[in-house]
């Protein structure tokens, strides 16, 4: 199938404000749909706009459709009312279009997400509806500015949306995305640590929850303490026991540094580590100056979830 579709209104004429921007919403709403609509083997024919007056952009938008043959046409929008409507809509020429049955297939799934169905409505003297020559629906999603219909919008992720209003056009596209059984893992960036190393207790709480290795060039990572007294520094040369290398000691104290640690496939397995050192805040050390770290297989959810605490630490996401 091929669809041409559009982000009602442009940057340059943005269309309704309310709670929500709706250009900027439906940017994104024509951003997924076109990702979705294209990996189940439609082409989607980009008709959006960035003119400066209403007309303009409805000419050019109507102009890039009719440029080529293609078997629908949707213009996504927001409505708005002063706060006082709410519920979804579709638009379509006129009674029995080809556009008809689409339209209430777009209307009932939207509604199956918690908005009030309003229906499939009439109008062939909208713009796109005179001269637009394939079937069209001008598709109301909700009210920018209904906080009812924007607490249901906001239960919702781009792709949920997406695949509710794809499937009412491709029925073969499900309803709801489906199931990412993909696995995940996160790299953060280089840690430098010439001088005093990657301070554990630092890093390390942002990870809770998730096993993390610590990764160097060198393969050569080891820790040094905080400054301990006699009493911890005989307990922990015990519990470390092969791992133990040294007690070094200045005018503020004494410290223990590790042997290097094991190092496998995926670097350092700092569970394996971090249990001898309850209560001892330490720091991270390598041969080359430079750690990074990686986390176990992580599912989508945790990975975006991680990936927003971690921000500026992220490096890259990789997946199996």
């Amino acid at each position: 199938m091929i669809i041409g579709k559009r982000a009602g209104h442009s940057d340059n004429c943005i269309g309704a404000v309310g709670i929500v921007d709706e250009h900027q919403q439906m940017k994104q709403l024509d951003y997924i749909t076109t990702q979705i609509f294209e990996k189940y083997g439609h082409t989607v024919i980009n008709c959006n706009s960035n003119k400066y007056t209403a007309n303009e952009e409805l000419v050019e938008g109507a102009r890039e459709a009719n440029r080529q043959y293609i078997d629908i046409f949707l213009s996504l929008h927001m409505n708005a009312s002063n706060g006082e409507g709410h519920g979804t809509e579709c638009w379509v020429h006129s009674p029995c279009c080809r556009a008809e049955n689409t339209a209430k297939k777009l209307v009932n799934n939207l509604s199956k997400l918690g908005f009030y169905n309003r229906g499939v409505k009439y109008n062939s003297r909208y713009y796109e509806m005179r001269a637009i020559d394939a079937p069209n629906i001008i598709v109301e999603t909700c009210f920018c500015d209904s906080q009812k219909d924007i607490d249901v919008y906001n239960k919702y992720s781009w792709e949920q949306l997406g695949y509710a209003i794809c499937n009412a056009v491709d029925p073969n596209i499900p309803f709801e995305p489906p199931a990412d059984n993909t696995k995940y893992y996160i790299e953060t960036k280089i840690f430098n640590c010439e001088k005093y190393g990657v301070y554990l207790p630092y890093v390390l709480p942002y990870f809770k929850g998730f096993s993390t290795y610590a990764l160097s060039y060198s393969k050569n990572i080891w820790i040094i303490t905080q400054y301990l007294s006699d009493e911890q520094i005989e307990k922990l040369k015990v519990d470390l026991g092969d791992l133990y290398y040294d007690t070094r000691s200045d005018d503020n104290g004494k410290w223990i540094i590790t042997q290097y640690l094991p190092y496998g496939e995926w670097g350092v397995y700092l569970p394996s580590i971090m249990k001898y050192f309850e209560g001892i805040n330490c720091y991270l050390m390598a041969d080359n100056k430079e750690i990074w770290f990686d986390t176990q297989w992580l599912n989508k959810e945790e990975c975006e979830d991680l990936r927003n605490s971690l921000t500026t630490w992220v490096n890259d996401v990789k997946s199996e």
